[in-house]
């Protein structure tokens, strides 16, 4: 065969590889696109479609050539708009049509698959497979797959579930991994864990028992139980999986209600951490958290009232709650001190410093009350002997003994220093000492103990600190006793100052300076943080931030002063945050101390309000003003756009008619819609209004082009009072009104007339005995703001809410809950803006009871602490 005599494959590969090889331009590319629209064009004109009848998307498609050629008669024009605000497909087809260059440039251009791209799927699917792995290796390897349950009792009906078989569970049998399991009608039953914890199910609850590297887990999908959770392990925790939320505890008794609309926790005795989405709060004893505003509030009482138990949980949660406040008693009744002798020997660099009398006697009476009503109550007593089973930790009856025994030597004043930066920070403990040989014998017995029950030595009793090698410490603490002085500390230099200090010839700090006033005004308990030595570091690392934190003052910071001690016999908490120089910035927003008018409109009723009196409106407008126009163009920029599209100015139409006071509270029912009002003090209600107007002509006129509805303002009058009723369509609405030189603010024209009324008659917050009664006893006549909330009553922590009738209780078990709750007050924070400072003060102030935290909290767990833990704590 001669070479012009090729096979025909031949000749077709030889082709197709010319057609590859072959690339056009840009330019041919453009022209053959021209030509293939044109042709598209004049089909479109010379042939449109023929659609007789429009039954679905492949109907409307064919109506798209004649659209985008504005020959679709009006009609069906508009059938199809509306078809194509909800159909994505068709609105793909619709975009091709009018570009179809870009489809044929997308396909010419679209480059093949880059190697990183390659190597960046190949690395997701190792992962992907390193995750699926160490998921098989958690269920299977690391957990604990034989934890089960036993049926200890039953009372009716406990059914093992399947996919169509229904089992029922006896008394003794064992419940295996991931089974659901569920009480019948008007039955319960207590299951034992594999730990040791108790479970009780309500009727007609259901759950499933599974098990984690961290711990066991409870999911439960309906009803109610109530967990008696054993004491844990170091690193593990007990969790309740109610799907909406997650609880976790080490070792307490809780009780978890599953229902349609949500969940509810409730605690009798301990501390549980309820994790909601992002959020994890923390709940002591006689509280509850609901995970939805539509519960109905539902007291713990009502809560635990199924169990066959109620009489042991009720009587937990009154003892807890009687503890807790004789612990209190017992504060308010230590003596103040207006001086110290350890105060002299804190370091030069300290940033940190806590002061506390030594209150053993107090303590311990507290102690021996609690242990004889134990004593006194079967339950109780079953309960606190469980509590006191010998294992390797301490119990507390033995943490208990050992706090009182060292504490009977010791003078009237304990004191923490910490010093240093992050790096080189150490800690150093001090205390008075009144019987130098009765503290050294308890102390060396303690310390042999506490080496004795770890794999090393954690603390070393100091004889000669000349011996001692600063730089080579362990991390262990060191223990050193002088005449009248205790040291403790993790630094061998810090015991070898203190060894060696001549207290009359220290030298001192501004921070030392500031304590020592403190002092000298009479002291409790006391923490204290200079603030200038520790934003100092910061203030150098974050150069780029140093304008605006300069212009908003949060570099002027001083120190932090909080205390707790009995001020006519009534234990307050005082707070005081000080500058080196006259407040600025964010911290003079805070007005002075004044008469608060907007309280008249609140009722004693009212479960929580806040009210503040800040600095002219206008000049807190001028500054951040300022601050965006210098640090953040863009911002300044869009406030700017914002302003002339809405035809208003800021500055001078809104802030400057306004007052300085502004309240904002819960007053009246939360449900079907919560009941809060803003009141605001109002010098010129007529150009505000006319500001109000401008606006939501400016709202409409943006948001009706983009077809999102729109506000109406409409005024009205009722009962002889003319107000505002500000809507969105088909949305939430609110009412407001001017009266009397303030604007008043609610989600209802009714809550406008409550106000009203609330001031003429004086049925006003601000005349209420019980608020007025919170005020502390050092506090001025006036102050700049308040922060009040009774919110007991709505969340069913207070048992004096609970009905005699209709929740199981027995008279004398509601009685006891009334009684109880009786100690948990409402709370008021008071604010006053000073020169150079800013005081918080109150009763019962919430997280500064200092004592209450470690009777509910921090003291448990440093008695199940390891001795490696508590020497990290």
């Amino acid at each position: 065969m001669s070479p012009k005599e090729k096979e025909p494959k031949d000749v077709l590969t030889e082709a197709l590889h010319q057609v590859k090889s072959e690339s056009l331009s840009g330019d041919e590319m453009g022209q053959a696109g021209d030509r293939v629209w044109a042709a598209l064009e004049k089909q479109a004109t010379v042939a449109p479609a023929q659609v007789d009848r429009i039954e679905g998307c492949e109907d409307y498609q064919a109506l798209i050539p004649e659209y985008v050629a504005r020959q679709l008669n009006p009609a069906r024009r508009t059938l199809l708009e509306y078809h194509l605000r909800e159909c994505v497909a068709c609105r793909k087809v619709l975009w091709m049509r009018r570009n179809p260059q870009a489809q044929q440039t997308k396909q010419a251009t679209m480059p093949g698959m880059r190697p990183a791209f390659k190597w960046a799927i190949a690395a997701c699917l190792i992962v992907a497979f390193g995750l699926f792995q160490y998921l098989l290796l958690e269920k299977y390897v690391l957990t604990d797959n034989s934890f089960n349950a036993v049926a200890e009792q039953i009372d009716g009906r406990l059914m093992i579930i399947e996919a169509n078989l229904t089992k029922p569970v006896a008394v003794g049998q064992e419940i295996s991994l991931e089974q659901v399991i569920r009480t019948g009608r008007d039955s319960n039953a207590v299951l034992r864990l594999k730990d040791g914890s108790l479970l009780e199910m309500k009727d007609r609850s259901e759950i499933s028992l599974d098990s984690s590297s961290r711990g066991p887990v409870i999911r439960i999908s309906r009803g109610s139980i109530i967990v008696q959770a054993a004491k844990q392990q170091e690193g593990r925790r007990l969790s309740v999986d109610a799907n909406d939320c997650r609880v976790t505890v080490k070792g307490t008794v809780f009780s978890v209600t599953r229902a349609t609309k949500g969940s509810r926790v409730s605690v009798i005795e301990g501390e549980v951490w309820v994790q909601q989405g992002k959020d994890t709060k923390v709940l002591k004893p006689g509280q509850q958290l609901s995970t939805h505003p539509s519960l109905r509030p539902a007291s713990v009482a009502e809560e635990i009232s199924w169990s066959r138990n109620v009489d042991k949980h009720v009587a937990l949660l009154r003892e807890f709650v009687i503890l807790g406040q004789d612990l209190v008693d017992g504060m308010a009744s230590a003596g103040l001190r207006y001086q110290s002798s350890l105060l002299p020997l804190i370091p030069q660099d300290a940033v940190f410093y806590a002061a506390f009398p030594n209150v053993t006697d107090s303590f311990g009476q507290a102690y021996d009350a609690f242990r004889q009503r134990v004593n006194e109550n079967p339950e109780l007593s079953a309960w606190w002997q469980e509590k006191n089973q010998s294992d390797s930790d301490l119990t507390p009856e033995e943490a208990i003994a050992r706090l009182r025994r060292v504490g009977q030597y010791l003078g009237q004043e304990i004191a923490v220093t910490v010093t240093g930066g992050d790096s080189n920070s150490s800690v150093l403990i001090l205390a008075d000492v009144k019987d130098n040989n009765g503290l050294r014998s308890a102390l060396q017995d303690d310390i042999a103990k506490l080496n004795g029950m770890g794999d090393r030595q954690v603390a070393v009793w100091v004889d000669n600190p000349a011996q001692l090698t600063p730089g080579n410490e362990t991390e262990g603490l060191f223990f050193y006793l002088k005449p009248g002085l205790l040291a403790v500390s993790s630094s061998a230099a810090e015991i070898q100052r203190v060894a060696v200090a001549n207290v009359a010839n220290l030298p001192s700090s501004p921070f030392a300076e500031r304590l020592a006033k403190t002092y000298a005004e009479g002291a409790g308990w006391l923490l204290a943080a200079d603030m200038q030595r520790l934003i100092a570091p910061k203030a150098v690392a974050e150069e780029q931030k140093s304008e605006v934190t300069e212009q908003l003052g949060l570099t002027d910071f001083q120190q932090l002063i909080v205390e707790q001690k009995s001020v006519g016999g009534q234990l307050q908490s005082r707070a005081v945050l000080s500058f080196n120089q006259k407040r600025r910035g964010m911290a003079a927003w805070l007005g002075e101390a004044g008469p608060m008018g907007t309280l008249d409109y609140v009722s004693p009723d009212a479960f929580a309000a806040a009210c503040f009196l800040l600095k002219d409106p206008a000049l807190i407008v001028d500054e951040i003003s300022g601050i965006l126009q210098s640090s953040d163009s863009d911002a300044w920029q869009h406030l700017l756009e914002f302003q002339t599209k809405q035809g208003v100015n800021i500055r001078e139409d809104l802030a400057v008619p306004l007052g300085t006071e502004f309240l904002f509270a819960i007053d009246g029912t939360l449900l079907p819609t919560p009941s809060w009002k803003i009141v605001a003090e109002v010098d010129d209600p007529a150009r505000l209004q006319q500001a109000i107007e401008q606006m939501v002509a400016g709202i409409n006129a943006e948001v009706q082009q983009e077809g999102k509805g729109s506000l109406t303002l409409i005024p009205e009058t009722s009962g002889g009072l003319s107000y505002y009723r500000l809507a969105w369509t088909n949305g939430p609405e609110v009412t407001y009104m001017f009266w009397e030189g303030y604007l008043i603010m609610t989600p209802g024209q009714a809550l406008l007339n409550q106000a009203v009324q609330y001031r003429n008659s004086g049925y006003t917050l601000a005349k209420s005995l019980t608020f007025r009664g919170l005020f502390p006893v050092e506090t001025s006549d006036q102050c700049s703001g308040i922060i009040y909330q009774n919110f007991m009553p709505l969340v069913g922590s207070l048992a004096q809410y609970v009905p005699e009738q209709g929740t199981g209780l027995t008279p004398e078990q509601v009685s006891n809950l009334r009684d109880a709750a009786s100690k948990m007050p409402p709370t008021l924070i008071v604010v006053t803006g000073g020169a150079n400072d800013i005081v918080f003060s109150g009763r019962g102030l919430p997280g500064l009871n200092f004592l209450g935290m470690a009777a509910f909290g921090n003291l448990g767990s440093m008695v199940q602490m390891s001795p490696e833990a508590l020497i990290q704590k």
